[in-house]
């Protein structure tokens, strides 16, 4: 059984951290529909630490809790390795023999980093999904469950999350790469929720993306 934490309500008035909340999620999305979807999700990052200063929250209130790290993976250990390798490796092996089109889609999805060095590749990794994790779990995911829970909220923040990797190509296929997504990203707000520890999120995300790149870009012809 899957043991998710609650959210404590904050001090400011919930209804003003919603429209806020809401607020930065309409900001990103129309930001992802012009040429400068890029640096859409830094949107929320930069609301996100500057809320916090304002309002003076703490490190361990905004999801960061290094003390906690090694004793959330511990918890979270079989989580992890199901979202940053099982499940990696068997949607790009499977894909490999039943959809190889859905293979080149993801491929084209990560073009910018074909002509980068391992280390660079890892490096972008690093601090790209951390923003993502901050955007969709640590700020999204915790506040929209003050107000509707912590299940719906953790989906709510995985659509959000699937939606935001669209890309062009055949319907059927950008339809499966968005689902694909999304079911990473709930099991992404699982691991947060039990514990609420950004980091540990965090962590099964880079290793999702490593996996999956260093199959896409360095194994799979």
């Amino acid at each position: 059984m899957v043991s998710l934490s609650t959210s404590p309500m904050p001090i400011a008035p919930p209804r003003r951290i919603l429209y806020e909340t809401l607020g930065v999620i309409a900001l990103m999305a129309l930001v992802a529909l012009t040429p400068f979807k890029g640096i859409a999700v830094l949107l929320p990052v930069i609301y996100f630490f500057g809320e916090a200063r304002l309002r003076q929250r703490t490190w361990a209130e905004l999801g960061f809790k290094p003390r906690e790290f090694i004793a959330n993976v511990r918890r979270n250990w079989a989580w992890i390795l199901l979202v940053g390798v099982v499940i990696q490796c068997a949607v790009i092996v499977g894909a490999q023999f039943w959809a190889p089109a859905f293979l080149e889609h993801v491929r084209a999805r990560l073009s910018t980093l074909d002509n980068l060095q391992l280390f660079s590749v890892i490096g972008i990794l690093f601090i790209s999904t951390l923003a993502e994790e901050i955007t969709f779990r640590a700020f999204f995911q915790e506040r929209l469950a003050w107000f509707v829970g912590t299940p719906i909220a953790i989906l709510i923040a995985a659509f959000l999350f699937g939606v935001m990797h669209l890309s062009d190509g055949a319907l059927w296929i950008a339809m499966l790469d968005i689902a694909l997504v999304i079911f990473d990203g709930v099991l992404y707000g699982i691991i947060f929720a039990r514990g609420k520890n950004v980091l540990t999120a965090w962590l099964a995300h880079f290793l999702a993306d490593v996996t999956g790149i260093l199959f896409l870009l360095y194994w799979i012809p």
